[in-house]
């Protein structure tokens, strides 16, 4: 998955370039060009261990779509389950980026997962607009 991006200001990025994807359920999306994402939303201060970027980034603005469309996939009811259906594609998606070996490949995967816990335990806030 190729993806270019500009930056707006602060924390805030823009596509420069369309993405096409197939998620995991053999659905495919199209995320737009000036679709505007945070990337990977964490503080400033914990960009050395968990970076917006590189391996991670595919994952990070497929769930922001995902998430700023709240994304209904086939066959699933709205609210928890399409959130939980977001959170696993982020998963799963970040899991299929990281092919590193070793200590660099364990210390990445356990970083995805530590990701995902903590968009399972606070993603609610942005899915329910609680904050924007």
């Amino acid at each position: 998955m190729e993806i270019t991006i500009t930056h707006i200001g602060g924390k805030n990025f823009k596509l420069a370039k369309r993405i096409y994807h197939k998620l995991s359920n053999n659905e495919n999306i199209v995320i737009p060009i000036a679709f505007k994402t945070d990337l990977a939303t964490a503080p400033v201060i914990l960009w050395g261990f968990f970076p917006p970027y590189s391996d991670f980034l595919p994952a990070a603005i497929v769930h922001d779509w995902l998430y700023a469309n709240k994304y209904v996939a086939d066959g699933i009811v709205k609210g928890y389950d399409a959130r939980l259906f977001a959170d696993d594609e982020m998963l799963k998606l970040s899991m299929i980026h990281n092919n590193s070996k070793g200590f660099k490949g364990f210390k990445k995967r356990f970083g995805n997962i530590i990701r995902y816990l903590i968009v399972r335990c606070l993603g609610w806030l942005y899915w329910y607009d609680v904050i924007k």
